[in-house]
């Protein structure tokens, strides 16, 4: 079955992930994993993520993902010593110090090689299979022609980004960012080069063609194409840095691609949480004139409508789209944002109300003008029914339970779950009813109750009472 798997930079995100479906979560420690300025996790917090994850039948991947100095190996070693302790699964590297130590060192740790490795054919696959490699997480500029090709031909698990932001640097080797800021992206430690504004100038005249973000990539977004995706190992989203309703809502529209259950709205509702607008990526051959956003660099949101009028102190708002009081929209005025949170939304009357599908008015003390575009960028409602997701149980484990009781001898209660067998023996003798005995419906209606658990009882002959009492 193709794996699911999520990001998660913190505790939190973590559980929002596995919420809402994935198989396998990755994350970072505090040092050696790429995202430096994520959470995080310490080896308290990573221990309480594998138990939570590994009993959940959830798979933990540590990013150790950076380049390794010398003077850190030994540092680099021991840190690997505790990973295999707490029992993750795998730890994605780039550095083959780090490969090549995991490899001779732990037979029940997977080593799994970077897309920052820039593997991106069958040569470099099945030379770091042969090295030892378990996967092989391909460079993300791989079409996915080639992909299968690679994965028919080298035989090993294989791993692609799916879903999130893409570095502009090819498979993630930026080094841009570590010559203009002085932090090097492969430290963990990315300035955000690419997203940065710059300004176009013909050298010949001297001329300045303007100002934009003309490295700034759009977010990769696969989901119209699963179908092929499901012949490949491991669909990763990209998102250690992002928020747990980001990776809830992600998660939760893969998963349910996956299993043939999405819907075009479940599709456009991608659009509610962090992107900088979709392109289908170099993984579907996208147009190269569609890979980046020169208008903006961060959350993009959607179109919902347009100024339309001006009313003393009112804008009026001819949408296309519902506006509900506490979204959040900015609107594009002269090539300048103005955001703001819906306080207060008007009728045609001056009324306050709650929601408008067609028209609306608001106040606002910046300037604008008729036909500016107005976007959302968080729909309030939305953002609540993901919140509502971040800890519920995306899958319940079956529990058989058998209970003896008799008048005259102790309590048994025999129980299988998760491949366990438990047994439990009270100390208290029971006692014959006098009045209102206990019936099998009771019992069965107090073992029951298993909703702040992983289990559900199985169905049918689930509790067994010898004798009632």
């Amino acid at each position: 079955m193709t794996e699911l798997l999520a990001p998660a930079g913190s505790m939190e995100a973590l559980k929002a992930a596995i919420s809402n479906g994935c198989d396998a979560v990755y994350l970072g420690m505090q040092k050696f994993g790429a995202r430096a300025y994520s959470s995080n996790f310490d080896l308290e917090s990573l221990q309480e993520a594998v138990t939570y994850a590994h009993l959940r039948d959830v798979k933990i991947y540590v990013a150790m993902n950076t380049i390794v100095f010398e003077n850190e190996v030994e540092e680099m070693k021991e840190q690997i010593r505790q990973l295999n302790e707490i029992g993750v699964d795998g730890i994605i590297v780039q550095d083959l110090a780090a490969f090549d130590y995991i490899v001779e060192n732990f037979v029940d740790m997977e080593a799994h090689c970077s897309t920052q490795m820039g593997i991106d054919d069958v040569d470099g696959t099945l030379l770091f299979k042969e090295l030892g490699a378990k996967r092989v997480v391909l460079s993300r500029e791989v079409e996915m022609a080639n992909v299968k090709e690679i994965k028919r031909i080298a035989e090993i698990p294989l791993e692609i980004f799916v879903h999130g932001a893409l570095c502009v640097s090819y498979s993630g080797n930026c080094l841009m960012s570590g010559l203009m800021g002085n932090r090097s992206a492969n430290r963990g430690r990315c300035v955000g080069s690419c997203r940065k504004e710059y300004e176009l100038v013909d050298k010949t005249t001297g001329t300045s063609l303007g100002k934009y973000h003309i490295l700034s990539t759009k977010d990769l977004n696969t989901i119209d194409y699963i179908e092929d995706l499901k012949e490949i190992d491991s669909l990763k989203i990209e998102g250690r840095m992002k928020d747990p309703t980001y990776v809830a809502n992600v998660v939760s529209k893969y998963r349910m691609a996956l299993e043939h259950k999405i819907t075009e709205e479940d599709k456009e509702n991608l659009k509610k949480t962090f992107n900088r607008t979709f392109t289908k990526g170099y993984l579907f051959r996208e147009d190269k004139r569609n890979i980046t956003n020169i208008v903006r660099p961060n959350n993009f949101g959607y179109e919902i409508g347009t100024i339309s009028k001006v009313i003393k102190d009112m804008y009026e708002i001819t949408l296309t789209r519902p506006l509900n009081q506490n979204d959040n929209i900015r609107i594009s005025h002269n090539k300048e944002d103005v955001n703001l949170t819906v306080a207060k939304l008007y009728d045609k009357d001056g009324e306050l109300i709650n929601k408008a599908d067609r028209v609306c008015y608001i106040k606002i003390k910046e300037k604008l003008s008729t036909g500016d575009l107005v976007y959302k960028t968080k729909d309030y409602f939305y953002t609540k029914e993901l919140e509502a997701s971040l800890e519920k149980e995306f899958k319940r484990f079956n529990l058989d339970i058998r209970v003896y009781a008799s008048p005259g001898s102790k309590l048994f209660i025999d129980a299988e779950g998760l491949g366990f067998h438990y047994f439990y023996e009270s100390e208290e003798i029971l006692g014959e009813a006098i009045n209102n005995p206990t019936t099998k419906e009771q019992v069965i209606k107090q073992f029951s109750r298993l909703n702040d658990t992983i289990f559900e009882l199985n169905q049918g002959l689930s509790i067994i009472l010898c004798k009632l009492f």
